[in-house]
């Protein structure tokens, strides 16, 4: 009913062009993806290749974080035979052991991948590292990582950092000082990543602290198995992903520096930072539709959840939520491909995905009830404790840096709202529409 209620919304006709003269005849706007036959043929065999070779161990195997040793190694496993493919890196050029497919057909494989529960193979940050190498690796580089990153041979965690924040030397908890021709790292930082223990750990270091910031930062690739790095895994609400490395005198060979020892804070910004709001969103909100198979599915008291007046308002609510940040992830998306600069546009993207998956934690509890909170090992959760693990990632990713929402005071800064602090304060709430980044919380 909910899809139904907002495709026909979506779907009515807007007086934007007339025929002719006198015409009432009105165009629609229509915001579906329409495929062809030929990426349909590449549906079925994306849908067919995964049938056959992804084992159910794999299969929504529930947190990275707390598979055991063995079904890790399963996940890596399957991940190389789909690095094999090319699928790991679907659109990337052939001979750095991409797949050389079209947007089109990488979009339909995303889709497919989280249809069957991959979602962890497309977020280990080994695409921005890749857009990095190619824009800034040299050609052994190129030829040392690109393959081994694309055939999925290495795990990869990066450092933290949050889209739309403004560069604190002061802040940044790394060094790194130049010895000969190699490089010294000292101190340590936070690290998002997967699995049991990284094969490379993706960082940037202070290199210039007199320098501006926009020239102060190096970024280096590096083994994580090099002395003097510890890496500590603490207790957060998403252990799997968050961890903590400290670097004591950890010696460095040059060729780990990607680009060169200034332009570090750039490149994390053009790669790592510009994140999934540039790239076409997939077709639907896999959890949000999950959430409204539930409510078809459930009843309580006699009474399809679905059919409850005020459940139905909640559910519209987290479809459009939904809906709206999908449309203005394919404005992004069409701007980055067209070769058209993006201010805002990024941070907009960002600041509405983090409130709208906040204010669907809350739907989901509202729904489910305490059901929302079993996690993959309780045999009642539903959906593999997927809504668990959703629970706790929205709120972990709301402000890891502590300090301002630094998306409103991107979005702010570009399109001349309040007063800008060019320190990287937040801005002055005068001038800000009240509702525009209202927190969904108070909303609520």
């Amino acid at each position: 009913m909910v899809e139904r209620v907002f495709r026909t919304l979506l779907g009515r006709r807007l007086q934007s062009a007339r025929d002719g003269p006198g015409s009432n005849e009105r165009k629609s706007v229509d915001f579906e993806y329409h495929y062809t036959q030929e990426q349909e043929r590449f549906r079925r065999e994306v849908r067919g290749w995964l049938g056959a070779n992804l084992p159910q161990e794999v299969k929504r195997s529930g947190e990275l974080g707390s598979l055991d040793h063995t079904t890790w190694e399963q996940c890596k496993s399957f991940q190389r035979r789909l690095g094999e493919k090319g699928w790991l890196a679907p659109t990337d050029p052939v001979e750095w052991g991409g797949g050389g497919l079209t947007s089109d057909q990488a979009l339909i494989l995303r889709e497919e991948m989280r249809r069957s529960g991959l979602q962890w193979l497309l977020e280990d940050g080994s695409s921005p590292l890749r857009s990095a190498l190619l824009q800034q690796g040299t050609e052994e580089q190129k030829r040392r990582y690109l393959p081994l990153i694309s055939g999925g041979g290495a795990s990869l965690w990066h450092i933290s950092l949050e889209p739309g924040a403004e560069l604190d030397t002061s802040s940044l908890g790394i060094q790194a000082f130049r010895d000969g021709d190699d490089y010294v790292l000292n101190g340590e930082g936070t690290f998002i990543g997967q699995g049991l223990w990284p094969d490379y750990l993706w960082t940037l270091a202070l290199t210039d602290p007199d320098a501006p910031s926009s020239q102060a930062t190096a970024t280096f690739l590096l083994p994580a198995g090099l002395e003097g790095i510890l890496i500590q895994t603490p207790g957060s609400l998403a252990p799997e992903e968050n961890h903590r490395v400290t670097f004591k005198q950890v010696w460095v060979p040059p060729h780990c520096l990607l680009g060169d020892d200034d332009e570090g804070w750039p490149l994390m910004q053009a790669t790592l930072l510009a994140g999934p709001e540039i790239d076409y969103p997939s077709d639907h909100d896999e959890e949000v539709a999950d959430l409204l198979q539930y409510a078809r599915e459930t009843t309580l008291g006699g009474v399809t959840l679905s059919k409850e007046p005020f459940l139905q308002q909640l559910l519209m609510e987290a479809h459009i939520n939904s809906q709206l940040v999908r449309i203005l992830r394919k404005r992004n998306a069409w701007m980055a491909a067209t070769g058209q600069q993006l201010t805002y546009h990024t941070a907009q993207v960002a600041l509405m995905e983090k409130r709208a998956a906040l204010r669907l934690s809350q739907i989901v509890r509202e729904v489910m009830g305490i059901y929302a909170l079993l996690d993959h090992e309780d045999p009642r959760s539903p959906f593999h404790g997927r809504f668990e693990r959703h629970q706790r990632r929205s709120l972990t990713r709301q402000n890891p840096t502590g300090g301002s929402e630094v998306q409103a005071a991107a979005i702010a800064k570009h399109v001349g709202l309040g007063h800008w602090s060019p320190a990287g304060g937040a801005p002055s709430p005068e001038g800000l529409p009240m509702g525009a980044f209202q927190d969904s919380s108070d909303a609520a």
